[in-house]
């Protein structure tokens, strides 16, 4: 299952199918955290390949 698996400040949780967002949509704080984890990843392989 390709999902990915939020948790807010209070340590709630959900668990989201990338199916299920791409056909229904996507709600702004979701997206917000996606697009960071997206960074974070993408500047550690940077930092990964430089090695």
């Amino acid at each position: 299952m390709a999902a990915v698996t939020y948790v807010n400040e209070t340590g709630d949780f959900r668990a989201y199918k990338f199916s299920l967002l791409e056909k229904h949509g996507i709600n702004s704080e979701l997206l917000t955290r996606l697009k960071y984890a997206k960074e974070v990843l993408s500047h550690l392989h940077k930092k990964t390949l430089k090695k």
